[in-house]
């Protein structure tokens, strides 16, 4: 048995012995700093890799987003020239961005089961049980691609359509 990155060993001993297996506990000990401030800075360093990540990926978010209405400009000015309120037209946006970070995220959770489990066949049954976690990147992508998407959605329903349809 190996321990996931971040157990503390004696920690794992103690509840080991504590718990009375028919086993013995076998430790390579590889001192208090590899064991406890090296997990400590990694722990630390990964959860700066995740914001960074996290900020990056709300830009690309955005840009997406703000590129996305702006190739829209002359249909969305039409829309509102028709009559469409500006909540039709912001929920328009809010709808296109809803569908496709969902397309995106059961993609995305579709081809990272399938490529874990052509990789290693014991690995199915595993990610069958863990649905949850394809559930909360869904669940997170919407929220994010809702939420990059809703300045701009009320930018482009509160323009005047005149100056867009003029050009066009």
């Amino acid at each position: 048995m190996f321990l996931r990155a971040g157990v503390s060993p004696p920690e794992a001993e103690r509840r080991l012995v504590a718990a009375d297996l028919a086993g013995t506990v076998v430790r390579h000990d590889r001192g208090a700093v590899a064991d406890g401030e090296i997990q400590d800075l990694l722990m630390s360093n990964r959860r700066l890799a995740y914001a960074l990540m996290a900020v990056v990926g709300a830009l690309r978010l955005l840009i997406a987003s703000h590129l996305d209405a702006a190739e829209r400009r002359i249909e969305i000015a039409t829309l509102v020239a028709l009559g469409a309120g500006r909540r039709t037209v912001a929920g328009a946006l809010l709808a296109r961005a809803v569908l496709v970070a969902t397309v995106g995220a059961l993609l995305g959770v579709g081809i990272g089961t399938a490529a874990a489990a052509f990789q290693d066949a014991s690995v199915a049954a595993g990610l069958v049980r863990a649905w949850p976690i394809g559930l909360t990147t869904l669940a997170a992508a919407v929220i994010l691609g809702s939420a990059a998407a809703v300045p701009r959605a009320l930018a482009a329903a509160l323009r005047d359509p005149v100056p867009e349809l003029q050009e066009g």
